[in-house]
């Protein structure tokens, strides 16, 4: 079974989450193992009996969250200890723009996970985001 880890968003002014508890009940119908850093959803009003309630297994921080997982969902990019953490082969799935998160980008590199894959997109206005490229298939090596 595929584990699938979300973390606290620990950057200023960061409201966040990267799963909703409704997200966690779908993720682990499908056959996922969801594990949740607690106090993840707290900024963005989930408290962590929501995501028992639907299945994660809350554990105290994002190391011990990250240890076995096969992905990381982020809103942002993870932070040092975070890919520090991760084990090889692991996907992250988060918001990495190549031109601010460099240091992040060559430090997952380095370590083995796959970032997962994004592109650029510009609106007619406002600033560049990154959205994610849905896949057609979840790759073999993190079905459920």
């Amino acid at each position: 079974m595929a584990i699938i880890a979300v973390t606290k968003e620990t950057r200023a002014n960061e409201t966040r989450v990267a799963a909703t508890p409704e997200t966690v009940k779908k993720l682990t119908a499908a056959g996922f193992s969801v594990v949740v850093q607690a106090g993840a959803g707290i900024a963005a009003a989930y408290p962590d009996a929501d995501y028992a309630a639907a299945g994660a297994t809350l554990v105290g921080g994002a190391a011990e969250a990250i240890k076995d997982a096969d992905v990381l969902f982020k809103v942002r990019a993870p932070e040092a200890a975070e890919i520090a953490a991760l084990k090889s082969g692991a996907i992250v799935a988060a918001a990495l723009n190549p031109h601010q998160d460099k240091d992040t980008l060559n430090a997952l590199a380095k370590a083995g996970p796959a970032p997962s894959p994004w592109s650029s997109s510009r609106a007619s206005r406002g600033p560049r985001s990154w959205t994610c490229c849905p896949r057609r298939q979840i790759s073999p090596a993190i079905a459920p």
